[in-house]
């Protein structure tokens, strides 16, 4: 165990693998009595391991950006459900998709929503239209009191002021 605990992360990460898939494979042998390919074995624990570091990478690039913005979700008040939603915009096809997701004070979720728009103006109408997507689902249900959350400052001034009114995509919050 000391060996292994001073080799480098990657190569910790390795053999603990292969140790793992080693006596997975064990217990197939005894079980059922089949045996695999070594060099399976060892490309199965090599994948993993890539994946994994893949996956370790893009949770530090995201836990970097929410530190850099100062930024963490936060669970809503008890009487209160939170509505969080985003959009995303290819300006080649001028179309798009947009997604929402409701959470209780639990931080659990009661509701999403997910669709495609075609012929979107901008990035700013795909999320007005994420936004009111979610608010129009929390209205269906019967959710009176619903904080709405977007990384879209345009659409919190659009929903909270007239400025957007007379603009292209005014007729969605007018």
């Amino acid at each position: 165990m000391l060996r292994i605990l001073e080799l480098e992360e990657e190569q910790k990460l390795l053999v603990i693998t292969a140790l793992w898939f080693i006596w997975q494979e064990r217990n197939i042998i005894r079980e059922e009595g089949r045996r695999r390919p070594v060099e399976l074995i060892a490309r199965y624990a090599k994948t993993y391991i890539h994946e994994h570091m893949l996956e370790a990478e893009r949770e530090q690039i995201r836990a970097s950006r929410l530190v850099r913005r100062g930024e963490r979700w936060q669970k809503p008040p008890v009487e209160f459900l939170k509505l969080n939603c985003d959009a995303c915009f290819k300006s080649c096809s001028s179309s798009g998709s947009w997604g929402f997701l409701i959470r209780d004070s639990d931080g659990d979720v009661v509701i999403t929503g997910r669709g495609k728009v075609d012929h979107l103006l901008n990035a700013f109408q795909g999320e007005l239209i994420a936004c009111l997507q979610g608010i129009q689902t929390a209205i269906e249900l019967g959710i009176g009191k619903l904080i709405v959350e977007t990384d879209a400052k345009m659409v919190v001034q659009a929903l909270s002021s007239n400025a957007f009114d007379d603009s292209a995509v005014g007729v969605l919050v007018a």
